[in-house]
């Protein structure tokens, strides 16, 4: 009888255990329940939710383990409670998601878990993981109802579920979210955008276009990375305002705009790169952008401006040309980067240049190298001997 019943009493030790021991006893009797698989222990494991985090994340860990989905109304309610811990609400609506069904996505569509710091992550799971036709439906009907928080929340959501093919492959979807692009809230703009990155096609160019002239830069950012997205095609129709957007005050908007030339590549645009980079009152960064484009057309009529650029008083310009010529200089880039490695300019540069020589295996450098193998700074004379070596 003792035999029999000790496991059954060990278990009921580890339970009272878990609710009133120390952290470490606490923890030690969760692990050993979680261990031995403990499904009369759930309640324990409930409870520990809204304990300390480590205990919150390991009763996570195992009630999704658990697989119960009678424990959804559980969660709900710990969602709801803002007396508890913030991470014990956050595991609480994981779970709902991990386990919940299609009759819990109010919840994942509602405000306060949408908006809250760490419950997208929840709605994004939970949509990825039921998302159809009859929830675009839902969402479409949001994104159309002229109430603000629901149109908002639409667009986020179809952002989530964007590559799914219920909206990927939707017309419909892609149009309406276009549309969304004129409206007067910057976040339903914002949104819209983002969950046509990726799927938008020729038809909402226009409304993608307008965008690039939007006051809010996350908005031009957005629509320009969507554009990028497109099919080369479509991307080569709207090079000149790509061009443009090379000298926009934001960053973010150059490098995509960069990023969609690279894709286009059209070679038409070369002279106006061109006289792009010979401009010095455009700004380095523009410029740095300008090569990259350059570099990928890979065309020889760059090639002068891009010696001229060698000698730019912005470092990072002057090694971006550089770099661009392994693809478009030749035996003429030979001399004047020769000249540069062994010019007073900054180490980082001359490093930069040695490598370039040694990538361009022209035997004309040989001698500009061997100089710089003695150079005081031990990087150039690294990159110089590697550059030998390619040679041969």
């Amino acid at each position: 009888t003792r035999a029999l019943l000790y496991p059954h009493l060990r278990v009921a030790w580890h339970i009272r255990r878990a609710r009133s021991g120390n952290l470490e006893e606490r923890l030690e009797s969760l692990e050993w329940l979680a261990g031995n698989d403990v499904r009369k222990a759930m309640p324990v494991f409930v409870d520990a939710l809204d304990a300390t985090r480590t205990e919150s994340n390991l009763a996570y860990e195992v009630l999704k383990r658990f697989d119960d989905p009678s424990i959804v109304p559980s969660m709900i309610e710990i969602w709801n409670d803002d007396s508890t811990h913030a991470y014990a609400k956050y595991n609480a609506l994981q779970l709902v998601a991990d386990l919940g069904d299609r009759s819990h996505l109010d919840l994942f569509l509602s405000e306060r878990v949408m908006f809250s710091r760490n419950g997208w992550k929840s709605a994004w799971d939970f949509l990825n993981k039921y998302a159809d036709e009859r929830i675009v439906e839902k969402l479409l009907k949001m994104l159309d109802s002229g109430i603000l928080v629901k149109e908002q929340i639409a667009a986020t959501a179809l952002y989530y579920i964007h590559k799914k093919p219920c909206v990927e492959n939707s017309e419909k979807v892609k149009d309406a979210l276009a549309v969304k692009i004129n409206s007067p809230d910057q976040m339903t703009r914002k949104e819209s955008i983002r969950a046509l990155v990726g799927i938008a096609g020729e038809k909402q160019l226009p409304l993608l276009l307008k965008a690039l002239d939007d006051r809010d830069r996350d908005v031009c950012c957005l629509a320009v990375m969507a554009i990028s997205h497109m099919k080369k095609s479509v991307i080569t129709k709207v090079v000149p305002k790509l061009v443009d957007l090379l000298l926009h005050p934001a960053g973010e908007v150059c490098i995509q705009a960069a990023q969609a030339l690279m894709k286009a590549k059209p070679e038409g645009a070369v002279p106006i790169l061109v006289e792009m980079l010979a401009n010095p009152k455009i700004d380095s960064f523009s410029r740095q952008r300008v090569i990259e484009v350059l570099k990928t057309l890979k065309d020889p009529r760059a090639h002068d401006a891009l010696i001229l650029a060698l000698s730019d008083s912005n470092v990072d310009v002057a090694k971006e040309a550089a770099l661009a010529l392994i693809r478009v200089g030749g035996d003429k880039s030979i001399e004047p980067l020769a000249e540069v490695l062994a010019s007073q300019r900054s180490d980082s540069l001359r490093a930069v240049v040695a490598y370039v020589l040694g990538m361009l295996g022209e035997q004309e450098s040989g001698a500009a190298l061997l100089e710089a193998m003695k150079d005081n700074n031990p990087e150039v004379s690294k990159r110089a001997a590697s550059a030998l070596l390619r040679i041969g």
